[in-house]
């Protein structure tokens, strides 16, 4: 809960009415996890003192806006962090269609000596290997074209390769 002196202060600073200052934090505070929420409404205090928006609907949308952006950081955070940890399992067994795939082959060639791309890419299925060679020339790929390396990386064809 939002505390009263701080709130006052807020609305002051801001020119919004405490309680509508009020009810826009103590929405969004509750969109993320607990264990964050005096940080994010901290973040969403200065943002405000920052922006000094003169309308609540327009520090709604602040407030809005950087809620998602801390989803964002944190399932981008997440991502990596699943992702990385797939590449030290897969250290063990060797290097896998998937860590190609997602840019680990630079990880794993630190690890094994005897890595040869080219017979890696040329053993890759015609059409997994154009959508290997558009995202390595840095082209995007369609929402079709990424599922379809998605669901190559986790079919059957996920080797690993020794």
């Amino acid at each position: 809960m939002l505390d009263q002196k701080i709130s006052k202060t807020l609305s002051n600073m801001t020119g919004i009415k405490k309680p509508d200052l009020d009810k826009i934090l103590n929405h969004h505070q509750y969109k993320v996890p607990s264990e964050d929420r005096q940080d994010v409404l901290q973040d969403l205090s200065e943002l405000l003192i920052q922006h000094r928006p003169n309308n609540p609907g327009l520090a709604y949308t602040i407030c809005k806006r950087a809620v998602r952006d801390y989803w964002r950081a944190k399932v981008k955070k997440s991502q990596y962090h699943i992702v990385y940890a797939s590449a030290t399992v897969n250290n063990i067994g060797g290097i896998t269609y998937a860590d190609l795939l997602t840019d680990h082959i630079d990880y794993e060639a630190r690890y094994c000596d005897n890595i040869d791309s080219n017979v890696l890419f040329n053993s890759l299925p015609k059409p997994i290997a154009k959508l290997v060679t558009k995202r390595l020339r840095g082209l995007g790929l369609t929402g079709a074209q990424r599922v379809q390396l998605h669901r190559f990386a986790k079919s059957t064809q996920y080797v690993t390769l020794s």
